[in-house]
């Protein structure tokens, strides 16, 4: 058996960039204790990665999508045989590939709501990651809502779906001094709510910002940070709160390094999850790994990592966010979260994903 696993994503700060990290890092760890782990498995990465314990093949596809795709579609599958697995850690395999294949799919956004989207993704994603799913031999869903959500898009694929759940955050540890050091770098001065995602439509910042503004109404003190790289139409979206900017209530940080973004997790009240539809929701568990609490929606795939370790919202209802701002100023309620989010991100274990897989590249 020969597993080429296309994890070309890994230089890409989004999910599935993450997602292809934590994979590598669990392999690395079980190859330790089974040599076949590392006989079979190739992995291709970016150039200038370095990964330890793994057979991996450096591949110049610099960071454009472009050339991403035209390698995936072209010199991948010319790698494969007739024995070889492919597994699309992000997705896609190639389209005109025959041979057995195995992919991840993080979520159905592209379906759900696909005016998020640039009308030439929509196309692109419509037609390869459409004829991926149906050309797998095993699908892999990040969790039961995203193997649900593949179900209703594709009906005839439930059989071939598996759901494995990924590991946690990649976040350094840091120190409190450190902490201190990126608060005042960034002129924190008070404690503050923090949001962590790509400002793009369907991370609902619109929804975040007006229940913001209703809990400054009510007498809410805390500031608010938000941190994410711009993502398409979000030029907008600050306009109507300006009030709030002027204010210094609003901090927009931009893209920050882990180590910072770490640093602000630590130091902040709570993390603030708006988002109106994930696949996982890596942040959840980046904030639990650094003893932060969480507010997420009640709904899609956080209310099924969250179960009772995070304080719930009403999806779209503003006062109910408002609430729950205001809840976790108080520092019991505050305390209680902060101990359930620690004990659930024990749950999610790298080591155990990359074993899951394991086992299902054997069924082929």
């Amino acid at each position: 058996m020969t597993v080429l696993l296309n994890a070309t994503m890994i230089g890409n700060k989004s999910g599935t960039g993450r997602y292809c990290m934590g994979v590598i890092n669990g392999f690395s760890t079980i190859s330790g204790r089974n040599k076949d782990v590392y006989e079979e498995l190739i992995f291709f990465i970016p150039d200038g990665f370095t990964v330890k314990n793994l057979k991996c093949r450096e591949i110049n596809v610099s960071d454009s999508h472009i050339s991403r795709i035209m390698w995936e579609q072209t010199t991948l599958q010319l790698n494969s045989s007739s024995s070889t697995i492919i597994h699309g850690l992000s997705f896609t395999l190639p389209i005109f590939y025959s041979g057995k294949g195995v992919l991840t799919v993080h979520d159905m956004a592209y379906k759900r709501y696909p005016e998020t989207l640039l009308k030439r993704k929509r196309m692109y994603y419509n037609f390869v990651i459409d004829r991926s799913i149906r050309s797998a031999d095993i699908i892999i869903a990040i969790t039961e809502f995203t193997a649900a959500e593949i179900s209703h898009f594709f009906p005839d694929v439930r059989s071939k779906i598996k759901v494995i759940y990924p590991g946690g955050g990649f976040l350094p540890n840091v120190t409190k001094e450190e902490s201190e050091e990126t608060k005042i770098l960034y002129k924190l001065n008070n404690p503050y709510y923090l949001t962590v995602g790509t400002l793009e439509p369907r991370k609902n910042l619109e929804f975040m910002l007006s229940s913001y503004r209703s809990y400054l109404k009510e007498g809410g003190e805390i500031d608010l940070v938000i941190v994410g790289r711009r993502g398409w139409l979000d030029s907008n979206i600050f306009e109507p709160y300006q009030d709030i900017i002027n204010q210094n209530k609003l901090h927009l940080l931009g893209y920050l390094s882990d180590k910072e973004l770490a640093s602000l997790y630590a130091e902040s009240q709570a993390l603030v999850f708006p988002s109106k539809y994930e696949g996982f929701g890596l942040p959840l568990l980046e904030c639990w790994q650094m003893g932060t609490a969480a507010i997420i929606p009640n709904a899609h795939a956080l209310a099924e990592i969250g179960r009772k370790a995070a304080l719930y919202f009403e999806p779209g209802n503003e006062e109910s966010l408002a609430e729950c701002l205001t809840q976790l100023e108080d520092p019991v309620d505050l305390n209680i979260y902060e101990e359930r989010g620690k004990e659930r991100a024990k749950d999610f274990s790298w080591e155990k994903c990359a074993a899951e897989l394991w086992e299902t590249y054997k069924s082929l």
